[in-house]
């Protein structure tokens, strides 16, 4: 019986052994992962703001090999372009404000489709049933609180002590 005892109690041990270096497999697994997904982001977060600062500094002068000077060219004609758009459409807005349409011709017109009707099919006309007048609904009076069952008191035994 002694015997059977212990083995089983070797066997637990085992487990237990077992559970606890998977557990430190695991942990250390996530580990790796989160300080691999932060170093990830880190590098993200360098290189978005790196296009910027090598934007800035070719606008101070600075020379980049031909590769990158050509691709910063374009963006420097896109930056350009997108000023004079929004320098063109800044002065439209002033001057709209500036001066009223006095001409019809020179105003906006916006179309609006009529909206076509459904045909429906002709029904043979029954003679109309005279309808009853409803009678207009009583508003309901909004519930007042019930404070008496926090106390575990009758509503009628609490609104008579108010009173």
């Amino acid at each position: 019986m002694a015997e059977i005892g212990k083995q089983i109690r070797e066997a637990w041990i085992r487990g237990m052994e077992t559970i606890g270096s998977t557990a430190n497999g695991i942990a250390d697994s996530a580990r790796y992962k989160v300080e691999r997904l932060n170093l990830q982001n880190r590098s993200r977060e360098i290189l978005s703001g790196f296009g910027a600062r090598a934007y800035a500094l070719w606008k101070q002068g600075a020379a980049f090999p031909e590769e990158l000077d050509r691709e910063l060219r374009e963006l420097d004609e896109v930056e350009k372009t997108l000023e004079a758009m929004e320098a063109e459409r800044q002065a439209q807005a002033r001057s709209s404000r500036m001066e009223p349409v006095t001409d019809e011709s020179e105003a906006p017109t916006i179309e609006v489709a009529e909206p076509e009707e459904p045909e429906e099919p002709e029904e043979p006309e029954e003679p109309e049933e005279p309808e009853e007048p409803e009678e207009p609904e009583e508003p309901e009076e909004p519930a007042a609180p019930v404070y008496a069952a926090v106390v575990d008191v009758p509503v009628e035994e609490a609104g008579d002590e108010q009173a």
